[in-house]
């Protein structure tokens, strides 16, 4: 996954041995939160690239213009999109992009679709992850409480298993 406009995580693509950064970015390649100053035709060249190395472009667009830019330039996801507009979701669904916008009060079971089967989905993975059935890598979490019931529930993780092996198992205090 190449996270474009992520803060503090630069793009670097296969074929280039430098960080893609844009414009705004600080000297250290850091990049700015958002697409700010990318045109369309710079970001399509970023997800041309990305997709030729058969990697996915996440792009962290908050405001209307930053959107369409990652539409128009047909990235395969929007983080955030705090001000995305009716239209703007309409062309992400017959685009078929992926919009991740997981705000407060938001319920619980929607955050937890979107962090696993969604996220799998995205990433052209369910068929091995992001949903818990057979064939697939058995990499779980467990937690004490319900989670749907507080999602806080979800930063106090007492059993970890990656690949079918347990890597953390803590007993709920009695």
């Amino acid at each position: 996954m190449c996270n474009v406009g992520e803060q503090g995580t630069p793009c670097t693509l296969p074929h280039s041995s430098t960080p893609y950064s844009p414009r705004g970015a600080s000297d250290s390649g850091t990049t700015t939160h958002g697409i700010v100053g990318l045109t369309v035709a710079e970001l399509t060249a970023v997800v041309e690239e990305a997709h030729r190395e058969h990697l996915k472009v996440a792009v962290h667009a908050v405001d209307k213009v930053s959107i369409q830019t990652a539409i128009a330039a047909g990235a395969n996801s929007i983080e955030h999109g705090n001000e995305i507009t009716d239209e703007q979701l309409k062309q992400l669904r017959d685009k078929g992009m992926f919009f991740d916008f997981t705000p407060a009060g938001m319920p619980a079971l929607d955050v937890i679709r979107a962090v696993t089967t969604n996220a799998a989905e995205m990433l052209g993975w369910q068929g091995r992850i992001g949903a818990i059935e057979a064939g697939k890598f058995a990499d779980l979490v467990a937690v004490a409480g319900d989670p749907i019931a507080d999602i806080t529930e979800l930063e106090r993780v007492r059993f970890v298993m990656k690949g079918g092996q347990v890597v953390r198992n803590e007993r709920a205090p009695h």
